[in-house]
């Protein structure tokens, strides 16, 4: 699991815009941090969002760490098949 997807699965970051560049596209990945807002992008046709600290919907970090151990369990079952 990497770093990225940890963020994530935590909500410290959320994906804005989907990039092309593994389909052979020059468009990158957009993120935003969730504890930030994030002004209106036009040439990505992206609207402005508010901040939504999607993080602090774990009250306690043992909640963080058991979200974290599901999702990495549900991440090395994708690669053993």
């Amino acid at each position: 699991m990497r770093a990225r997807q940890q963020l994530e699965a935590l909500g410290f970051i959320r994906l804005t815009l989907q990039g092309s560049i593994a389909s052979g596209g020059k468009k990158p990945n957009l993120y935003r941090f969730t504890d930030l807002g994030m002004y209106e992008l036009p040439k990505y046709k992206l609207p402005a969002v508010k901040a939504d600290y999607l993080y602090k919907s774990f009250r306690e970090v043992r909640e963080a760490k058991t979200a974290l151990r599901l999702i990495k369990n549900q991440f090395n079952k994708k690669e053993e098949v």
